[in-house]
């Protein structure tokens, strides 16, 4: 028996076309004008906290009583004195903005029992929280 020797040639294999996958995203960033059409890209996601819901309390007139909520001084409530018989915990701020930042209490307080506080002009709102009833004297 013979040997025979062959030599075999590779032939190059074809390589497969990548893959490209194609997807819009929003991206934040500024408005941008190009030569050509205008492009207008969305600026950045803003998360802001917003200001605390006025009472959903019907607007009281004055000499009325006022629970738990805030209030817009001289539309919702009047300047005065007002007291509580305190049957809990109760909180009163007297606000210069209804913005919900601490900078915009004036004076703030709170009673366990028969308290007072006064509204004055110069207040913007008034909030009161928990338990009591305030009623103008």
């Amino acid at each position: 028996m013979g040997t025979s020797n062959s030599t075999v040639q590779a032939q190059p294999v074809a390589q497969p076309a990548p893959i490209v996958t194609t997807r819009t995203v929003t991206v934040p960033g500024p408005t941008v004008t190009v030569p050509g059409p205008t492009v207008t890209v969305p600026g950045p996601t803003v998360t802001v906290q917003a200001s605390p819901p006025a009472s959903t309390a019907t607007t009281p007139s004055a000499g009325t009583s006022f629970s738990a909520g805030t209030y817009e001084v001289g539309t919702d409530i009047q300047p005065g004195t007002y007291r509580t018989s305190g049957s809990g915990y109760c909180y009163w701020s007297r606000l210069s903005s209804n913005d919900g930042e601490l900078g915009s209490i004036n004076a703030n307080g709170f009673a366990e029992g028969p308290g007072s506080m006064s509204v004055k002009s110069s207040d913007e709102w008034i909030e009161f929280s928990g338990d009591c009833t305030w009623t103008k004297r």
